[in-house]
């Protein structure tokens, strides 16, 4: 007998969510941010962001490395989005400014 147990789980998982650029957001629109993750690519680690549960955007490098340097802020992010209490906003500009909200 046959056992495609670990087969089946990978065919069965979610598909993964689209990724955005940040300069694809609305200007001065408050995302709701669902999760905050830290990932290993080919270009090193990076901070991932999920909007609503619907795509991920990647941080600017500044924020990302800020964060990676500061494990407290980063566990601050991930516990507000954990608890639905953290916004984003994207305000454009040549250096993608953005800004981190709570309600």
């Amino acid at each position: 007998m046959f056992n495609f147990d670990k087969i089946n789980k990978v065919a069965e998982a979610p598909a993964f969510l689209p990724t955005k650029r940040i300069t694809e957001l609305e200007f001065d629109y408050k995302y709701k941010i669902t999760k905050v993750s830290s990932i290993k690519t080919k270009y090193g680690q990076k901070i991932v962001i999920t909007i609503q549960d619907e795509f991920n955007v990647y941080l600017p490098a500044r924020l990302t490395g800020m964060l990676l340097e500061n494990e407290q802020e980063l566990k601050l992010l991930v516990q507000a989005a954990g608890e639905n209490h953290l916004y984003f906003k994207y305000m454009g500009g040549p250096h993608n400014k953005c800004q981190f909200l709570s309600e």
